[in-house]
C-alpha cells in the first residue's frame, strides 16, 4: 500500500464520475434522477461533516490522507452494526482482498 493514496497506482485507476454516479434501480423506481442522486450524496457528506464538527470529533489529518480501502470497510462494518445486520470484519477484509482494483469505484 502506498504511503500517499493520491500518488498511488490505485488513485490512477479510479473510475470517471459517469461510471460512479449510477442511480440504483430501487431509487429509479422511486423517481430519483441522477441529479437528485448527486444532491443526496452531497447532502449526506455535508451532514456527516457538520455532525462531526458539532460533537467535536477530532480530525487530526485531512480526509485526502486516508486510503478509501481502509475507510470503506470500516464504514460498512459500523453501518451493518447500526442496522443490526452485523457483518463479520473478517468477511469484509476477505471481500476487499477478493476485489480487483478495477471493481473499486471511488
Amino acid at each position: 500500500m502506498a504511503a500517499n493514496f493520491w500518488t498511488s497506482s490505485h488513485f490512477k485507476q479510479l473510475l470517471d464520475p459517469e461510471e460512479v454516479d449510477v442511480v440504483h434501480q430501487q431509487d429509479k423506481d422511486k423517481g430519483i434522477t441522477l441529479e437528485e442522486f448527486k444532491l443526496i450524496k452531497m447532502h449526506m457528506a455535508n451532514y456527516i461533516m457538520k455532525l462531526a464538527q458539532n460533537v467535536k470529533v477530532r480530525q487530526r489529518r485531512s480526509m485526502s490522507e486516508y486510503d478509501p480501502r481502509l475507510v470503506a470497510p470500516t464504514c460498512l462494518y459500523l453501518a451493518s452494526k447500526a442496522e443490526e445486520s452485523t457483518v463479520q470484519a473478517r468477511l469484509l477484509d476477505g471481500g476487499m482482498n477478493d476485489m480487483s482494483m478495477t471493481q473499486l469505484s471511488w
